[in-house]
């Protein structure tokens, strides 16, 4: 005897079976139960599926992390520079920026000469260009209004590896900052 989805009603002692496609399902008053399980091979194939899948999504995770990094080492940049600002307006004083493209770091000194802080990028990151006034090559600095003195320059970051966009912070003689990306070699930033 069939049912209109296509099972076939077996009556058998006290228990109702129902057969489709080679799975016994054994219907009692609490629900189902004496259920056959999965088989090795479905058990395989849906394991097999995952490990795919899980693969991918790593491959993917995996192929990001340089950028997720040089935006992570733009960012730190960033706030040392804003810190720097907020520094030489909280003195009342003069703060300097000085950059070590060799060192791949940066310092903030106050007017005296003395250090306030040193940062130092990741080694997987460089410190690669730096523009500015050309007077004061490879340092910035805040007046006591947190403006930039000179004319407008910028900082630009690299990851160590070619084939990766380039990541700078343009900071402007009015004292603003913006993050900024080329993904085409420096040549037009967004």
């Amino acid at each position: 005897m069939k049912t209109p989805d296509g099972f076939s009603f077996i009556p058998l002692h006290q228990h109702t079976y129902y057969q489709h496609q080679a799975r016994t399902f054994s219907l009692k008053a609490g629900g189902f139960s004496d259920c056959r399980g999965v088989t090795l091979m479905e058990l395989l194939t849906v394991l097999a599926i995952l490990a795919v899948l899980a693969g991918i999504g790593g491959i993917g995770i995996l192929r990001g992390m340089p950028e997720r990094r040089l935006m992570s080492a733009s960012r730190e940049l960033y706030c040392a520079l804003r810190q720097a600002q907020a520094q030489a307006v909280a003195r009342g004083e003069r703060v300097a920026v000085t950059f070590s493209p060799e060192a791949d770091e940066f310092s903030m000194t106050d007017s005296a000469g003395n250090l306030l802080s040193r940062i130092k990028l990741p080694g997987y990151i460089d410190l690669y260009e730096i523009t500015g006034d050309g007077k004061t090559e490879n340092q910035y600095f805040f007046n006591s209004l947190g403006i930039k003195t000179g004319v407008s320059g910028s900082v630009c970051l690299r990851y160590q590896k070619p084939g990766y966009d380039l990541r700078r912070v343009q900071v402007r003689s009015t004292g603003s900052m913006v993050i900024q990306r080329s993904s085409d070699n420096g040549k037009t930033w967004v």
